[in-house]
This record gives structure tokens, C-alpha cells and sequence, in this order.
């Protein structure tokens, strides 16, 4: 059985244009699910569109590393309408990318917070 760790990749509370965020780097661990928990704020919810970005581009070998992370060249996967969630969700994509982050772009982002999303790698 794979061993699972999650990891943080932060939160959303407006428009984000493809800035540097953190990622989630995946292992080998040849399981194409990948299981994303959003945690929204129940006294702001979330109304917007997420975008999952992935990268094939080699990960850095840590999250701290931003040139590395800056460099690599990340393309939009698939993206969520989320309207009005206040609370706790999963999203279980079946992807497998070197590295995944989530954004909202210019012109997506409506209101709300979204705390952080949590990642199984």
C-alpha cells in the first residue's frame, strides 16, 4: 500500500494571475487519484472559478525553492465553479502530474475565502 502524506497548498481570498504559489510535488507512487480537500470559510464562502494547474517540468527539490518553482511552465488541467461554499469538500481528479497548484485568475474571483486546500501526494 502507498504511503500518503498531505500537504498544504495555501489558500485563496481574490484573483490570483499565475503567481507564485504553493505546489504540491507527487512521488512515484503510481496512483493517477489524487484527493484535494478544500476548506472554506463557513463565514465567507467561496463564489469562483479554481483553476488545478499541473507541470511536467522537473519539481524542485524543495518547496522553498521559488526560481525553480518560477520556472516551471504550468498549464490549466481542469477548473471548478464553486458557488457559494462555506464549508468542507473533497475533489478526487483522476491526474497524475509532476506538480499541481491551484489559482484563481483575473476576472474569476466573485467573494469569499478559501482557508487552504490540503493535498494527498
Amino acid at each position: 500500500m502507498v504511503a500518503r502524506a498531505y500537504e498544504s497548498l495555501g489558500g485563496i481570498g481574490s484573483e490570483q494571475e499565475n503567481l507564485s504559489v504553493p505546489y504540491s510535488p507527487r512521488g512515484n507512487d503510481g496512483d493517477a487519484i489524487q484527493t484535494f480537500v478544500f476548506e472554506c470559510d463557513p463565514g465567507n464562502p467561496f463564489t469562483g472559478i479554481v483553476h488545478f494547474q499541473g507541470s511536467n517540468s522537473t519539481p524542485p527539490t524543495s518547496a522553498s525553492d521559488k526560481e525553480a518553482s518560477d520556472a516551471l511552465l504550468w498549464v490549466d488541467v481542469f477548473e471548478l465553479d464553486i458557488v457559494a461554499e462555506g464549508g468542507v469538500f473533497f475533489v478526487e481528479p483522476v491526474i497524475e502530474v509532476a506538480s499541481v497548484r491551484i489559482v484563481c485568475k483575473v476576472g474569476d474571483y466573485t467573494a469569499g475565502t478559501i482557508l487552504r486546500v490540503i493535498t494527498m501526494r
